[in-house]
């Protein structure tokens, strides 16, 4: 029933990467967290499949959270990039750094940085972490310009919306998941 419904709901307003960042970004600020800057080089507003803008977020939104809980940073920047084949974000803090080699063997549950990397393979990117003992953290994510804006699954198929699996069973079509 839930199912049905949803798809008499209003369908959310597009809202490109950069509005979404600057949303994260307005929802985080608190008096006591470092100051965080956003720039974006991109004239153009960056538009996503919602799949993969949910993993930027949360990638982005991961990397805010460690500069803050583990790295006591007093400023965060984050750019946007374009290139020629990819997208880029850098998140750049200059909080007490760590050895990245060394994040693994640490005690209790560290696994914020291993999920960031398995968001960016989900998108088909990847992430690069630059840091030491005192000299701050450097994450950047790069994922690829995808000519008709769509995901690929690891099963090599267009991602399914729920409408239109819907639609597909009204018509008694087959459905592979």
């Amino acid at each position: 029933r839930r199912s049905i419904a949803s798809l008499h709901e209003e369908p959310r307003p597009p809202c490109s990467l950069q509005d979404a960042l600057e949303e994260l970004l307005q929802n985080d600020i608190n008096s006591s967290e470092p100051q965080i800057h956003f720039h974006s080089e991109m004239k153009d507003p960056l538009y996503l499949p919602t799949q993969q803008m949910d993993q930027i977020v949360n990638i982005v939104q991961e990397a805010l959270h460690n500069a803050k809980k583990y790295a006591a940073a007093s400023r965060v920047n984050i750019q946007l990039l374009p290139s020629s084949a990819c997208y880029e974000i850098i998140v750049e803090d200059d909080g007490c750094g760590f050895d990245v080699g060394t994040v693994s063997s640490l005690p209790g549950n560290h696994f914020g940085l291993s999920i960031m990397r398995a968001r960016a393979q989900r998108i088909g990117g990847g992430l690069t972490i630059n840091s030491g003992p005192g000299s701050g953290t450097r994450i950047e994510l790069r994922w690829p310009i995808l000519p008709d804006r769509s995901i690929v699954e690891d099963t090599g198929k267009k991602s399914e919306t729920a409408e239109s699996l819907f639609v597909d069973l009204l018509e008694n079509r087959e459905i592979t998941l």
